[in-house]
């Protein structure tokens, strides 16, 4: 049997695989069945999730400005 831990995990992982918000909201109402404190949990990982992603893809478009910068200064 699944620990909360990987209940959690297991939830969030498919849920965040989700892009359909509504989708996602319909998954979590089936799977939490009223239990409010592990639909809390699931949606701030998935809120922190998202946080990271915007925040990683904000900085990797940076990287790869600085490192055309970078190419064009060696070229030259």
């Amino acid at each position: 049997m699944n620990t909360d831990s990987e209940l959690k995990a297991l939830l969030f992982e498919a849920a965040n695989e989700m892009a359909d918000p509504a989708q996602r909201r319909a998954f979590l109402d089936g799977r939490c069945a009223g239990d409010l404190a592990l639909r809390a949990t699931i949606e701030r990982l998935l809120r922190a999730s998202e946080r990271a992603e915007k925040y990683f893809s904000e900085c990797s478009i940076g990287l790869v400005t600085d490192s055309a910068d970078w190419s064009n200064s060696l070229s030259q």
